[in-house]
């Protein structure tokens, strides 16, 4: 973004929002797996954490791939 360069003070705002940003998806990863693995019966963290840790950034990576297939095809 333009506006992180304008002055030192927004560089750190921009960092320190995507700092929060990780903080909450991680957070909220890690509660979602949980529960899941909960309901399903399934004890192993290591299979869990794996799950979680390549899970979410392939769910949201497809899911921007596929939004700029969409704007592609549209012409965007």
């Amino acid at each position: 973004m333009v506006i992180s360069h304008v002055h030192d003070y927004f560089r750190v705002l921009w960092i320190q929002g995507l700092f929060i940003i990780s903080i909450l998806a991680g957070w909220t990863n890690g509660y979602v797996t949980a529960r899941c693995m909960k309901t399903a019966g399934y004890a192993d963290w290591l299979g869990g954490a794996t799950f979680s840790a390549l899970a979410y950034p392939i769910i949201v990576l497809a899911t921007i791939i596929v939004i700029d297939l969409i704007e592609y095809a549209e012409g965007s």
